[in-house]
């Protein structure tokens, strides 16, 4: 994890909302769709897209 934040400047959220369905080995991509936030009722999941 630390190489992945390292070389592509992901942030801490983004990295932390990473599974496996989101890597692709084949093509060497990798596609943020989530993000992990602490709230006041625990971890929450949030969407990387925004309405803008």
């Amino acid at each position: 994890m630390v190489t992945l934040a390292l070389t592509t400047g992901l942030r801490r959220g983004e990295l932390l909302g990473l599974e496996w369905k989101h890597i692709d080995l084949n093509t060497g991509a990798i596609n943020v769709v989530q993000s992990v936030s602490m709230s006041p009722g625990g971890v929450a999941h949030r969407s990387t897209r925004s309405a803008r």
